[in-house]
């Protein structure tokens, strides 16, 4: 009764429906919007260090950092001697009453015209897309967050994942190396085959409508390989020029070609209505 009082009484006064937490006492959560505008002909390089964040990297017009975040909370963001430095942490106590979208973002766009030096993203608990740019270099060091990587073009990818998710759409990178433990790899309709290496701890990878993709599987441990849906007899497995290597322990590769789009069901995954 008293906090529901309490939160009428501030909308009321705000005018806007809002968000509340605790912290030794009732807060406010209340969200900035912001946008900073760079010159792209003086940023080469990006370096992010977030926590409990939407970060999304993405092609565009101009070269700007929009960010929104609790007023307490705000992002550290500074262009110097080439490089673009942001450093954010999103976490926001647990919300008692939540009528606003607390969760903090970050999105840089990249101007079509330009292609960085490096990207360089390290964190925890986020949500980070990269999409449509260029960037010859690009080193990701992240646990417990969901990568997605569309269409990114550039010379080497380097990735250390724990605990999370990565996957791969029409990416075109001549040199990769991924390491993840206790998460998976997804590798999807990638525009040519890739070099580098795959290490996976407790992980799976899967590659799918990637047949010209070399590969070269080897597994110990706990581990099996699918094609198509079917286990093979061996845990280890070679295609093609052997471009890509992939090393594992308790771990699991799918390979799976257009064709073959769902998993095959037996006659008792149906179930029979009167």
């Amino acid at each position: 009764m008293i906090v529901g009082g309490l939160m009428a009484g501030l909308s009321y006064a705000s005018g806007a429906q809002t968000s509340l937490t605790w912290e030794g006492g009732p807060r406010i959560i209340e969200m900035a919007h912001e946008t900073k505008d760079f010159s792209s002909d003086k940023i080469d390089k990006v370096v992010i260090q977030a926590d409990h964040q939407n970060i999304v990297i993405q092609r565009g017009v101009s070269f700007s950092v929009e960010t929104s975040h609790d007023k307490t909370q705000k992002p550290k963001i500074n262009a110097e001697d080439g490089t673009l430095d942001i450093s954010a942490d999103g976490q926001t106590p647990a919300a008692m009453i939540n009528m606003t979208d607390t969760r903090s973002m970050l999105k840089i766009t990249i101007p079509r015209s330009v292609t960085l030096d490096e990207l360089v993203v390290e964190g925890r608990n986020n949500e980070l897309m990269l999409d449509e740019f260029s960037s010859k270099k690009i080193n990701l060091n992240t646990a417990h967050t969901w990568t997605s990587i569309n269409e990114v073009t550039g010379e080497a990818l380097t990735v250390e994942s724990q605990m999370g998710s990565l996957n791969l759409t029409e990416l075109s990178m001549k040199q990769v190396k991924l390491e993840v433990s206790d998460g998976s790899i997804y590798f999807n309709d990638n525009e040519k085959a890739i070099k580098g290496e795959v290490t996976l701890q407790n992980s799976s990878i899967e590659f799918y409508d990637n047949e010209d993709q070399g590969l070269s599987v080897a597994l110990d441990g706990d581990s099996y390989i699918n094609k198509n849906y079917e286990p093979l007899t061996t845990k280890t497995y070679n295609r093609g020029n052997k471009d890509l290597k992939v090393t594992g322990h308790n771990s699991q590769v799918n390979l799976t070609d257009e064709d073959y789009e769902e998993f095959p069901m037996d006659d008792e995954d149906y179930e029979v209505y009167d």
